[in-house]
């Protein structure tokens, strides 16, 4: 097989992740269940800027994270950009 590869994958990758991707999500809820109710603070004290908070939000959300509708670095990054 081309790349080495010892099977055979059918389908888009996405089919094979969500169910693994749930999994981990819940796993990850079992282990830091007040990870997302401090969402703010935990992002400030990994010293996330604006921008990338605003797209771990953005990924929290799709992912079934359970995260507030607008994030204090959503609203900081709305707030610098100039409004036309």
């Amino acid at each position: 097989m081309l790349g080495g590869s010892n099977h055979a994958v059918d389908g888009p990758p996405q089919a094979l992740s969500q169910p693994s991707a749930a999994e981990a999500r819940d796993r990850f809820l079992q282990m830091r269940p007040t990870f997302f109710d401090q969402w703010d603070r935990e992002v400030a004290k990994r010293n996330y800027g604006p921008q990338d908070g605003a797209l771990l939000a953005e990924g929290a959300r799709k992912a079934g994270f359970p995260i507030a509708d607008r994030t204090a670095a959503e609203v900081a990054q709305k707030s610098s950009f100039p409004r036309p």
